[in-house]
């Protein structure tokens, strides 16, 4: 049967198209996910009511992926099943990268990888440095590059590293009004075409090298809205009692790449969870810290986007208020124990005079009975 006289019911409409490598024609619409055999002509229904098909995709062991607008990222491997991964987000498009890793970009901004080995769907939207543009593209290239493209900003993420590549549409030599989409072609060229022309760029081959060396500095600090002298070479910074709020102002002496340098931090006691600032911030906001010390390591990437190896630590102590202190702890533990004490001596003596009034009116009640059949008996001797 022909393509174009397949059945449709009222409304529906074609979306997206792809063809994968075995000869099939996946169509994507307002409904569902059709498959056409462009050998056989054969037109079957893959998945029923899978809403508005934005994206599809297909890797070379025959999985499908199908990014829709209301009912999720969707996933039809070989073997027959369904699987869904629902965010409550609006999918817009699908790339399957050379290791096998599939990569969709959704209406908010939020950037996702799924691993068809273990079926984990993970977000790396902050690792990507998104700013909550819609991502309007997504495109993985033949070194394992992912392009992020957004209305003003294309960003280039290798996953072995963690590399960002930032392309601005502002950049003097690019100057376009926007980015619009994305194409490689057979030489390993992206070419990005938008308002105001189209930019060819080369295999980004160079965000596999090792990074350069990117040292943090420490700048200046600000403790509870109040700035401090900088240089704090020590790495070691003592807060009063009543300093809670701090504010750490970081630098790597790259003023020409400004722009490109990002930095990350993680809480070196609470696990190897790196927190990653977005674009442009070179400050760490620590609020509400409590008394005790914390270790914070912080890193940065060089003006091409690697990360860099070396990082450093910076050691924060807020001293305890008084209250705080253990010698307070220690009255606190003694009040309690007396207070303890006391309730259990009160207890005690209650449970005692419960047990004398409870005493008293036994035998008070065994002298009734007592006196009450003497008495009965004195009434029933026979007279003589």
């Amino acid at each position: 049967m022909p393509l174009a006289t397949m059945p449709t019911q009222s409304g529906e409409r074609i979306r997206t198209l792809h063809e994968d490598l075995s000869g099939n024609l996946w169509v994507g619409t307002t409904y569902h996910l059709l498959k056409y055999n462009l050998n056989t002509e054969e037109l079957d229904t893959a998945w029923e009511k899978t809403g508005i098909v934005n994206a599809v995709a297909s890797s070379a062991d025959r999985n499908v992926y199908i990014g829709t607008e209301s009912n999720g990222f969707l996933v039809l491997p070989a073997d027959g099943r369904k699987i869904r991964h629902h965010t409550g987000e609006n999918f817009q498009n699908v790339t399957v990268a050379p290791d096998g890793k599939v990569w969709t970009g959704t209406q908010a901004g939020s950037l996702y990888c799924y691993d068809p080995g273990s079926d984990r769907f993970t977000a790396k939207t902050t690792e990507c440095g998104l700013d909550g543009n819609a991502i309007a593209a997504v495109r993985a290239d033949g070194q394992g590059n992912i392009w992020i493209l957004c209305d003003q900003k294309i960003t280039v993420y290798h996953p072995e590293n963690g590399s960002l590549y930032i392309i601005r549409s502002s950049d003097p030599d690019v100057s376009m009004h926007n980015f619009q989409s994305l194409y490689e072609d057979e030489e390993g060229k992206m070419h990005i075409g938008g308002t105001g022309g189209v930019l060819v760029f080369p295999a980004l081959i160079s965000l596999r090298t090792e990074s350069r060396t990117s040292p943090v500095v420490l700048t200046a600090i600000r403790i509870n809205g109040e700035s401090r002298l900088s240089g704090y070479k020590s790495h070691h910074i003592v807060l009063q009692p009543e300093e809670r709020n701090l504010e750490l102002f970081l630098s790597t002496f790259t003023p020409v790449a400004r722009k490109n340098i990002r930095y990350a931090f993680r809480h070196t006691r609470k696990g190897a969870y790196w927190n990653y600032l977005p674009e442009n911030q070179n400050r760490i906001y620590l609020t509400e810290l409590s008394k005790g010390s914390y270790e914070v390591e912080i890193k940065a990437t060089d003006e091409n986007g690697s990360w860099s190896d070396e990082s450093i630590t910076i050691l924060i102590d807020r001293l305890p208020a008084w209250y705080e202190t253990w010698w307070a702890y220690t009255l606190y533990n003694l009040t309690l124990l007396v207070v303890d004490l006391w309730v259990l001596f009160r207890y005690i003596g209650y449970q005692k005079e419960k047990q004398r009034v409870a005493m008293e009116e036994k035998m008070a009640q065994i002298k009734y009975r007592f006196f009450t059949n003497v008495s009965h008996e004195l009434r029933t001797l026979p007279l003589h």
